[in-house]
């Protein structure tokens, strides 16, 4: 995708996993960073990350839950920051590289893609494996 300026704009490309069949492109235009929103599969309460984008793929940098649950970090590593609130458990200043960032969606998890003010469902194809792939993003 073009960007105003002629160049490639950053984009989050969605594909089916096992197949490699493209689904949807997400322009972000000067955005870096996405959430990803969903309710943990055996807590079922809601979780969000937020992953910065550049040009070797994605770096998870936050996440925040309501309650302890399998696959969800139990600690932080150094340089990162743990913070147990009233309501919440919150892990910042993560700088954890994905290179290939591929998820198990259902629909019973609600799965979205945040940019900003505009959610994208990552249900809409069903109970299915996606990869996530930033394109153009340096």
């Amino acid at each position: 995708m073009l960007g105003a300026s002629g160049a490639l704009a950053c984009e989050i490309r969605l594909l089916e996993h096992r197949s490699g069949a493209w689904l949807q492109s997400i322009a972000l235009g000067s955005a870096r960073h996405i959430d990803l929103t969903y309710l943990h599969s055996v807590t079922k309460t809601p979780v969000r990350e937020t992953l910065a984008l550049d040009a070797h793929g994605f770096t998870q940098q936050r996440i925040e839950f309501f309650e302890q649950g399998p696959g969800l970090p139990t600690e932080a590593l150094a340089g990162e920051r743990f913070v147990r609130l009233a309501d919440r458990f919150v892990y910042d200043n993560m700088q954890r590289p994905l290179a290939l960032l591929v998820m198990r969606v259902d629909p019973a998890q609600r799965q979205t893609l945040e940019t900003g003010a505009t959610a994208f469902s990552l249900t809409r194809w069903g109970a299915k494996a996606l990869q996530l792939q930033a394109h153009e993003c340096d």
